[in-house]
């Protein structure tokens, strides 16, 4: 990347000196000057600066007030900053570095010095960059292995250790709140009739369209999962029981009107059967509780002939 470096100092000689001495090397593509702080803070709001060599005596505005002003500039926080000055005291260089300055020079200074110095900030820079991005890339990373330890790989819902978890959390709330719940769980009908007759890739296409409509039907509080092989599972947070049945009604009417595998010469119509439990119950004390009795409901809606919400 280009860099441009902004030289800071009122007198025109030594300015004249720091840029010669840096245009013998490759650092820079660019070098701006400044006569004091004052003109240096516009070339900072107006240009994009990579460096900045500043004296610390100058009329209007010195160079540990630039420095201040910079320091609190979030894009520049970074930003290597080499100050000069004629003084050689100690106080005056533990002022500058307590500031932030990256690195302090005194006047005369010696042309190899002031390159190797330059050389070795802008080496410390580039090495802070690439961790940056490297941790960037790592932290996406990260994100990325913590969305698939949660995500059922095929349909792209949450999968059913994720769904315990947030159910248990869910469940809890709704106690200490004394708020409504409704869990759904969903299997499709005759599932492996399907996979017999029209290919187990064609089969997981009806499993991922499933999974699609869940989705697309859930409110962003709520949560879908595939629970299992032809299996989903989901909750409705702040629902009633009666909110639950009407919203399983429609999801079932739905799946039974979608023509699935439409690519085909023929689509196929699949159904499913549902059970749905709610909070509160008698017998729902915890999560299991609640999958145990939306599984009862289901079992029983197999029992009367499948294609139906119990």
């Amino acid at each position: 990347m280009e860099k441009t470096l902004l030289v800071v100092e009122d007198s025109s000689s030594i300015r004249e000196s720091i840029v010669n001495s840096l245009k013998s090397c490759s650092f820079f593509s660019l070098i701006l000057e400044a006569e004091n702080g004052i003109n240096a803070l516009e070339i900072l709001l107006r240009d994009e600066i990579h460096f900045v060599i500043s004296d610390v005596v100058m009329p209007q505005m010195d160079g540990y007030k630039l420095l201040s002003l910079i320091r609190n500039h979030e894009k520049y926080l970074d930003l290597p900053f080499i100050l000069l000055t004629s003084e050689k005291d100690s106080r005056s260089k533990i002022k500058g570095i307590s500031m932030g300055a990256s690195d302090y020079l005194t006047k005369p200074f010696d042309q190899s010095e002031l390159l190797a110095r330059v050389k070795n900030l802008l080496k410390t820079k580039g090495m802070q960059e690439e961790l940056k991005e490297k941790n960037q890339e790592l932290e996406k990373l990260n994100q990325k292995l913590k969305e698939l330890s949660v995500t059922d790989h095929l349909t792209k819902l949450y999968n059913r250790r994720y769904f315990n978890e947030r159910l248990s959390i869910e469940l809890q709330r709704a106690q200490r709140f004394q708020l409504p719940l409704a869990c759904l769980l969903l299997d499709i009908d005759h599932f492996k009739t399907i996979n017999d007759t029209f290919g187990h890739q064609n089969g997981d296409q009806v499993l991922q369209e499933v999974a699609h409509m869940l989705k697309s039907l859930c409110r962003s509080h709520d949560v879908a999962a595939r629970f299992g092989g032809e299996e989903f599972i989901l909750f409705l947070c702040q629902t009633h029981k009666e909110e639950a049945l009407k919203f399983a009604e429609g999801l079932r009417c739905d799946i039974e009107s979608f023509p699935f595998l439409e690519r085909m010469e023929n689509t196929i119509s699949i159904t499913v059967s549902i059970g749905v439990s709610g909070f509160p119950h008698p017998k729902i004390q915890n999560f299991q509780d609640m999958i145990r009795c939306a599984d009862e409901a289901l079992y029983a809606a197999k029992r009367a002939g499948r294609n139906k919400v119990i």
